[in-house]
């Protein structure tokens, strides 16, 4: 992770204050990974579980960089400028909590354990011809990444859009310190990363902690999602679902061309896309737009044009056949949405492509036994699955014809290669660490 910050001055000045240190040289940028370090950039040196960033202060002075943020000073390194805290990580956090003060625009934050990114990068685009509008890049969602996030903050922004990341229960109360959101939403709730939360009832409580620390602000309720429904709320709500009930609702149609369309409280959207999520998506986004300012007849123009992040649900074509790269990452949720998605493509066959996932504790082989359930009852007719973990889907979907396991991504890729056809339809889905966009990238299908 890196930025480049947008007033350096003024960040020397909120440093000193917070450290007691007034760092020399003018810090101008500041990285979290050495290899991203450049002149003038303050390196953040934080202790993983696997690696230590400590090791790397040689790379940093190699590099020119303006300093580093370590918990323990380097002697043997006094060519580079050190400054010791406590915590680097709950220091820059501290930082970034107190550059945001200065702010008084509304401020966005989004959690969930699906749709985060789109949803933000959907409110970002509808917004975005009347906002200059400041928001998160990348995975910049965590304890390190938020704080950053926050410090490109400048003053011509006028709106804020931030993503909340978590892994571990707390997180997002923490998060939700250093943000200080005006606004905030849930897109949904749903068994991940129970590795480190343990139970789903961790998970709820967790994403809860965004609406718990918006006492003041607004809180954009979820009423589909049961588990969102019955969180406390000690602000100001709306609600937004589909059916007939919320402050926004809507319904999925098809125009008399057989395109997809949304009925938001009364007012017909055409979409880009079939993709049921992506409505999903595009409600909460419209409930929090029309809601800070986006007028009902600019909504249709302003989502024209748009496009889904890279690696969530997005679209391709490699020949003639069609592709859903939803790589970026993978529950069951999101997997089940996948393959509702898949069913509304016009495809000769229709094949799941499906790698581990990860983080699930005691509960992963059982979550992949419902992914293969799923795929069997989605009516799938193929299954293609990667990695020791997916095996249990591979048993679970014996129902479906052609049903392949690999032990590695290049053993699939060819047999994937020589199985496909003109008029196939693939959906490719499974956790960040399995890097599946790379099938698609090696695939070669004209």
């Amino acid at each position: 992770m890196r930025i480049s910050l947008p007033e350096p001055a003024e960040f020397a000045t909120l440093f000193a204050a917070i450290t007691s240190i007034s760092p020399d040289p003018l810090i101008t940028g500041i990285c979290s990974d050495s290899r991203e370090c450049r002149p003038g950039d303050l390196y953040l040196a934080i202790r993983g579980e696997q690696v230590d960033g400590h090791r790397f202060l040689p790379q940093i002075s190699a590099s020119h960089g303006a300093g580093a943020l370590v918990d323990t000073l380097d002697d043997n390194n006094s060519l580079l400028s050190q400054y010791r805290v406590n915590d680097p990580v709950k220091t820059i956090g501290e930082i970034g909590r107190r550059w945001r003060q200065q702010f008084d625009f509304p401020v966005v934050a989004i959690t969930g354990s699906n749709g985060k990114t789109t949803t933000k990068e959907l409110l970002a685009h509808l917004l975005g011809g009347q906002f200059a509008v400041h928001r998160t890049r990348g995975n910049f969602n965590t304890s390190v990444g938020l704080p950053l996030t926050l410090l490109e903050m400048a003053g011509n922004h006028q709106l804020s859009i931030l993503e909340l990341g978590a892994n571990h229960p707390g997180d997002i109360a923490y998060l939700t310190g250093l943000a200080h959101p005006t606004h905030g939403l849930i897109t949904n709730i749903a068994p991940a990363h129970l590795e480190g939360f343990g139970t789903i009832e961790k998970v709820v409580q967790t994403k809860g902690e965004l609406f718990a620390g918006l006492a003041e602000g607004t809180c954009f309720v979820n009423i589909d999602d049961p588990r969102i429904g019955n969180l406390p709320i000690p602000g100001r709500s709306l609600t937004y679902g589909f059916g007939s009930k919320g402050n926004f609702y809507a319904r999925p149609e098809f125009d008399a061309e057989d395109q997809p369309i949304l009925i938001i409280n009364g007012r017909r959207v055409t979409l880009p896309t079939t993709n049921p999520v992506f409505a999903r998506n595009l409600l909460a986004a419209t409930a929090v737009a029309v809601t800070l300012g986006l007028e009902w007849n600019d909504l249709q123009e302003r989502l024209t044009g748009f496009e889904p992040p890279s690696g969530r649900a997005r679209v391709l074509q490699n020949g003639q056949v069609t592709i859903i790269d939803d790589s970026y990452n993978a529950n069951l949720n999101s997997v089940r949405a996948g393959l509702e998605y898949l069913q509304t493509l016009p495809a000769r066959r229709r094949i799941l492509v499906f790698g581990d996932m990860f983080e699930l504790g005691d509960a992963a082989e059982d979550l992949h036994r419902q992914v293969g359930e799923a795929a069997a009852t989605a009516g799938i007719d193929a299954l293609f699955t990667v990695g020791p973990l997916s095996r249990s889907t591979n048993r679970a979907a014996a129902a479906v014809d052609t049903n392949f396991h690999f032990d590695d991504k290049a053993e699939l890729t060819s047999e994937l290669n020589h199985f496909v056809q003109s008029g196939d339809a693939l959906l490719v889905k499974g956790s960040r660490g399995m890097a599946m966009e790379t099938i698609i990238e090696n695939l070669d299908l004209n």
